[in-house]
């Protein structure tokens, strides 16, 4: 299973997609931030400022929606940070 982008909505109602994609000249993937209208990408068009308020903004979503996800190790659910010192199923 591959996750190719996630469309996410900021607070001015702009979706925003950050792809993975295939690296061409380095062995790591790679991620990009496009513009999402209609279901096409399309480019981003603000000024520097704007655009590393857009990046910081997917950074922190991303990073919100990754520790909030269930860890799972040989087949079990381990608890996520967060839930610490909760119940773990039997």
């Amino acid at each position: 299973m591959y996750v190719k982008g996630f469309i996410i909505e900021d607070d001015q109602g702009r979706e925003i997609v950050a792809l993975c994609e295939p690296p061409y000249a380095q062995p790591a993937k790679t991620f990009s931030i496009r513009g999402w209208q209609r279901l096409r990408l399309v480019p981003l068009r603000h000024t520097n400022r704007e655009y590393r308020q857009i990046v910081g903004g997917v950074e922190a979503t991303l990073h919100d929606l990754l520790d909030h996800l269930p860890r799972f190790s040989e087949g079990e659910e381990t608890p996520s940070p967060d839930k610490v010192g909760a119940a773990t199923p039997a």
